[in-house]
């Protein structure tokens, strides 16, 4: 095998996926693919649409004909020129942002800027949309960098996904592959009790801290609602003693006080959102 840069890879890959015929709208990548002008040219060859993130630094012309920098642009943008909007659902709840859209020279060129709510920090997009797609749907392609990000964060802390050691190339694909559907089994039982019954029926009534704690029995408690399993929970339940009643017992009495608090958190953070989002308004 030669050796070959990251976004010749890339370009690979993509060649690969539209040789077997696997259908795709957008391509969406950091700023390290985003800042290079030979993936650019090749996705705009082959009529790929893309939003890739690019650096601060980066030079382009407006709808105007000058030329600004990203990282100059957003103390002179005007207050409506910002639009609040979400671009998924996080572990917290919606990723809701400020994001503005700045036209180019260019009209399938859109250039877009995304402002945190909660430190203001700017992350700065180049968009070829040659369909003329909508804000909106500019925003969401954005936004799907962070489930493919977390999904590998979930293999390697769930599935082993970067627990091997490189020896030979067939080797390391067994371990990607069996990796990979270790984590895909996961997600579908996820996705199976989500559809069939709350967590609360897959639970025992999660006990006081203390009792958790300890292992006491404790006095029925008010059910409290529960967040969904997540894809660590199921893995830490699969993994439970069968044969050890106590234990068990005691196994889902954790994930259901986890799953308590963790519902608990999120009410918390979507109030404080929400105190923040109309102190803004």
């Amino acid at each position: 095998m030669e050796f070959a840069t990251r976004p010749a890879q890339v370009e690979a890959m993509i060649g690969r996926m539209r040789a077997a015929g696997l259908p795709f709208a957008w391509f969406t990548a950091d700023e390290e693919f985003g800042q290079n002008p030979g993936l650019r040219e090749y996705l705009e060859t082959e009529g790929i649409s893309y939003v890739m993130a690019v650096p601060k630094n980066t030079r382009f012309t407006d709808a105007a004909g000058r030329e600004v920098i990203f990282g100059h642009l957003p103390p002179r943008l005007a207050p409506n020129a910002w639009q609040r909007r979400a671009c998924g659902i996080g572990t917290k709840g919606f990723r809701a942002c400020d994001w503005a859209l700045i036209a180019s020279a260019d009209p399938e060129h859109q250039y877009m800027i995304r402002r945190s709510l909660d430190d203001g920090e700017l992350a700065c997009y180049h968009c070829w949309n040659p369909r003329h797609e909508g804000f909106g749907e500019l925003v969401r392609v954005a936004g799907t960098r962070w489930p493919v990000e977390e999904c590998f964060g979930a293999g390697k802390n769930e599935a082993g996904l970067d627990h091997y050691q490189v020896r030979l190339y067939h080797a390391w694909y067994r371990h990607i592959t069996l990796s990979m559907l270790a984590l895909a089994f996961l997600a579908a039982v996820r996705r199976t009790l989500k559809r069939g019954a709350t967590a609360c029926g897959q639970l025992p009534a999660p006990d006081d801290a203390n009792d958790c704690e300890t292992g006491q029995a404790a006095q029925p408690t008010a059910r409290r609602p529960l967040i969904p399993l997540s894809v660590a929970e199921i893995r830490r339940l699969l993994g439970l003693p069968r044969h050890d009643d106590r234990a068990l017992s005691h196994g889902l009495r954790w994930s259901a006080w986890r799953c308590a608090h963790q519902a608990n958190a999120r009410r918390h953070h979507f109030r404080r959102r929400l105190r923040l989002q109309v102190m803004q308004i």
